[in-house]
């Protein structure tokens, strides 16, 4: 009975040598991505009446200086030799952002009493779309939202959860608006997930109605990631559809 133990611990102690050794350990040194701004969502812009639905189409242009932003990120892999251990690795890297892009979308919005809901779709370098809450009054509003941003970088397909807050203050015509949006880019090297830093970026738009239908928009983008900043500036025109 004890040759067999003996037997049964020195095959088991083999193979697991044996798995040990077909264990490979990934080894990410760095990372480049580009990166893009966290998508823009804010509201009507305007009192609505209670009750009332509108639907908005708009586009813009961005004027965004092409820029590198250091970025840092970590990984969890086996450690080398071992099946039983895990470690965290940290890696460096950049976020490649800028550009001149067109950012085109299409937000319905309806008004019940006070309350304001609404759902969107983007595209702006990717996919993004939204779900909308918040609420409406005569000459303010503020709400928050969440959606999904789905990328494409070569040959990889990337989706992200992104999530914020906007508020606009309304006279006459006139309006200014501020977004905050946030996001974390989804980053792989040879198949390996890096969890990395999130962008945040302040969205300060002025705009006018020129008709009940038709607005104007002029504004700044300020994304941020860690300490770092990178600017960039916009232009862009929205219709009601009704």
């Amino acid at each position: 009975m004890f040759g067999v133990r003996k037997n049964f611990v020195k095959w088991l102690l083999l193979a697991a040598s044996v798995i040990a050794c077909g264990c490979t350990h990934t080894s990410v040194s760095s990372f480049s991505v580009k990166a893009s701004e966290a998508p823009e969502v804010y509201g009507v812009n305007r009192s609505l009446e209670d009750r009332t639905s509108t639907l908005r189409a708009y586009g813009s242009f961005k004027i965004d200086p092409k820029e590198n932003l250091s970025a840092s990120g970590s990984y969890t892999d086996w450690v080398q030799d071992s099946i039983l251990k895990w470690k965290s690795y940290d890696v460096s890297g950049e976020y490649r952002m800028g550009g001149f892009e067109f950012t085109g979308g299409l937000e319905w919005y309806h008004k019940a009493k006070y309350a304001l809901c609404g759902i969107g779709i983007a595209y702006n370098d990717g996919i993004a779309h939204h779900l909308t809450l918040g609420f409406n009054f005569s000459h303010f509003e503020f709400g928050t939202f969440i959606g999904l941003f789905h990328q494409i970088s070569g040959s990889n397909f990337r989706t992200s959860l992104f999530f914020g807050g906007y508020g606009s203050v309304y006279v006459g015509d006139a309006f200014l608006a501020y977004s905050l949006s946030d996001y974390t880019p989804r980053v792989s090297s040879d198949g390996t997930s890096i969890s990395v830093n999130d962008i945040t970026t302040h969205y300060i738009t002025l705009g006018y109605h020129i008709t009940k239908s038709f607005e104007v928009t002029a504004g700044a983008i300020g994304s941020n990631v860690g300490t770092q900043w990178h600017w960039a500036g916009s232009m862009g025109v929205g219709y009601y559809l009704f």
